[in-house]
């Protein structure tokens, strides 16, 4: 049975065996060390040889040995450790009385002993049974050759020891198993119990829905629907039917004068489906589909359903999906489908000078990686209003693609083109979304000539546009950057003065690392960016004066991977994402968002943990007051070696004593 169970499912069923069991194990490892420390007490009255080492024993080493498995089992390292150190006391435990036994083979409280030793390790201590035979094995072997050793023989009390030993080992070795796999196949089955309980549950409530599904359906759809008997008699019918064909109430003599050859047809068994213009009741035509079957049960034909789609508005649909198939749906203009129709229609020489503009907007990944795509649709519909407002109304607007615009001009020269797209770029600056001021890069071509084909003078003005993307873009994303640091500092207490103390701090700690000048610039960018993340942390939660909630947690600590998307989206900021994504990982592993440990956490991301703890106990938050320099350098020291790099706290401390040497 225990090759019945995964590897995940084993850790499930020994973490559950252990934590039903801690309670118990404290209780009875609290009793032994008692017992332990009581059979001393007698061990002082009745013997006088070999008093101090058995006290040794007893009280500097198993006794010792049970406390701390009792103190152990309330860290969750108790897990990762437990059969080990359980294995250990038991060893330990056994190993003493394996001397006392030797010392006094005629005292048989120690016989007891390690017979409860024994019992214990297989049915108490919930140990698996390999780590039990081995602790009992290493026990037994312990008490031969200390016998051999300090008799020089082995005698015949030596062996009736062995043989109880093993005998009772095997016995409990059995037990044991049989317990364990027992315990292993109750998991399982109450794992399959609750898979098929859910399966169960899942079929009941998809069946459950299903049932209102189609009640709802016919009840409440927008198609009118009927169900005729036999004879034509119309039986049941939904809000839909009664508005389309005038029933006012279920005793009206309702003629279907519309459908009558229809319903009949289909009594008939001849089913019927096709469009039909009928009068509503209110004397408007509507154009319906009719979708007419017969209901069989048994091979006879019980009645009829008869279903009628109103598809008028379906026909005035068609011209508006018209429209949209030549839009753009985000921002209003049209879409590059059109564009290229439009352009062949107006490559005419009366149209000539004929002048493009392509426009890309800086710096919309970032944005979308920030604040989500709803901000950058903003965005792009804010840098569509500028274009709108900028441009005549002869002169044609399309969206490009994702962060693109092209713009035809119709007898517009290059000058008069370069104009307007100076304009686009003066009142983009005036537009702001988010306090993001728009930033547009723009390509100007003209076709002055039939002959030069309208891709061809795009793809000139695409050029242009990319030459200078490459020009604005990073002043661009270097705005919004700073836009995001003043809108993140209004957000939460940081100001920049702090920001300022933890760059100076950084640097005297890089300089007297012997960072490199590239990793000097690297540090001072993860100090400034490092909780760029928490732009989109809500204010409610960067300024709560008490505890945050598990939930609020959850959402705090997503602002590490928040910034690392941030830095990733920008060509500048890259090469600090994983840093930035890093610095809240701790030296013991037990930091996020990846559970990063020692030198698996990048280095000046270590630095930035540090400086970044510093400044928060100097300054103090919302929820935390400002402490003491001398309280700082406290924490730091304890927190050394689990929070922080020991080596690099070390530096740290030597750094603030020389800014503050008092």
């Amino acid at each position: 049975m225990p090759n019945a169970l995964s590897r995940i499912d084993k850790e499930q069923y020994l973490h559950g065996k252990i934590m039903e069991g801690l309670p118990q194990l404290r209780i009875i490892f609290i009793c032994f060390a008692i017992l332990y420390g009581l059979f001393g007490y007698l061990d002082y009255l009745t013997i006088d040889a070999h008093i101090q080492m058995f006290f040794i024993i007893r009280f500097a080493i198993v006794i010792p040995l049970f406390i701390l498995f009792v103190a152990l089992s309330f860290h969750p390292i108790i897990f990762r450790i437990f059969q080990y150190l359980i294995t250990l006391c038991l060893v330990a435990g056994g190993v003493g009385i394996d001397y006392m036994l030797i010392m006094y083979p005629d005292n048989f409280s120690y016989y007891g002993g390690l017979f409860m030793i024994i019992f214990s390790s297989y049915f108490l201590l919930k140990l698996n049974s390999g780590y039990a035979l081995t602790g009992n094995a290493i026990v037994l072997l312990s008490y031969i050759f200390g016998f051999i050793m300090i008799n020089e023989t082995i005698t015949f009390e030596t062996l009736m020891v062995t043989a109880f030993f093993v005998g009772a080992n095997i016995i409990g070795a059995l037990g044991n198993f049989q317990l364990e796999s027992m315990g292993r196949l109750k998991y399982m089955q109450e794992k399959e119990i609750q898979r098929q309980n859910r399966q169960l549950e899942a079929q009941i409530f998809a069946q459950h829905k299903e049932l209102i599904r189609i009640k709802k359906a016919f009840e409440s759809t927008s198609d009118a629907m009927a169900i005729f008997d036999p004879s034509g008699k119309l039986i049941n019918y939904n809000d839909a039917y009664a508005t389309l064909m005038a029933i006012r109430n279920d005793t009206d003599k309702v003629h279907h004068y519309q459908i009558d050859d229809v319903i009949y047809s289909v009594i008939n068994g001849i089913a019927q489906e096709g469009e039909r213009v009928i009068t509503s009741a209110n004397g408007v035509e509507k154009t319906v589909i009719i979708q007419a079957d017969s209901v069989y049960e048994q091979g006879e034909i019980i009645g009829a359903v008869v279903t009628c789609k109103d598809i008028t508005e379906r026909k005035v649909a068609e011209d508006q999906i018209q429209f949209i198939g030549y839009h753009d749906n985000l921002t209003g203009l049209f879409n590059r489908y059109w564009f290229d129709e439009i352009a062949i229609k107006l490559n005419t020489i009366d149209q000539l000078p004929m002048s493009i503009i392509m426009a890309d907007l800086n710096g919309l990944k970032l944005l979308n990686d920030t604040y989500g795509h709803a901000i950058g649709d903003q965005f792009l519909q804010a840098a569509s209003g500028v274009l709108k407002m900028v441009c005549r109304k002869e002169d044609i607007i399309a969206r490009w693609g994702g962060d693109e615009f092209v713009i035809l001009l119709p007898q517009t020269s290059y000058d008069q083109a370069v104009l307007i797209a100076n304009r686009i770029t003066q009142e983009s600056m005036l537009v702001k979304c988010e306090e993001i001021a728009i930033s547009m890069a723009l390509g100007v071509a003209c076709k002055e000539s039939l002959e030069v084909d309208i891709t061809t003078i795009m793809r000139l003005a695409e050029d242009k546009m990319y030459r200078q993307k490459l020009t604005d873009s990073r002043s661009a994303k270097s705005a919004i950057l700073n836009a995001l640091n003043k809108a993140m500092q209004e957000k939460s207490y940081e100001t920049d003065a702090h920001a300022e103390n933890m760059q100076q701090v950084a640097l005297k700690m890089g300089m007297r690392l012997g960072l490199s000048a590239d990793d000097l610039s690297r540090l001072n960018l993860v100090i400034r960016l490092h909780d760029i993340g928490k732009i989109n942390i809500p204010a409610e939660i960067l300024g709560k004066k008490g505890p945050l909630t598990d939930e609020e947690w959850i959402v705090m600590k997503k602002h590490t991977e928040i910034g690392y998307r941030i830095a990733q989206a920008t060509e500048e900021f890259a090469h600090v994402a994983q840093e930035i994504l890093s610095h809240h990982e701790r030296w013991d592993g037990t930091g996020y968002p990846q559970n990063l440990k020692k030198d698996e956490i990048p280095y000046l991301a270590r630095i930035a943990s540090i400086v970044d703890s510093y400044e928060v106990m100097q300054n103090g938050r919302p929820y935390k007051q400002a402490m003491s320099e001398k309280d700082i350098i406290a924490e730091l020291k304890r927190c050394s070696g689990t929070q922080f790099d020991p080596e690099l706290v070390t530096v740290f401390l030597e750094v603030i004593c020389e800014i503050s040497p008092h």
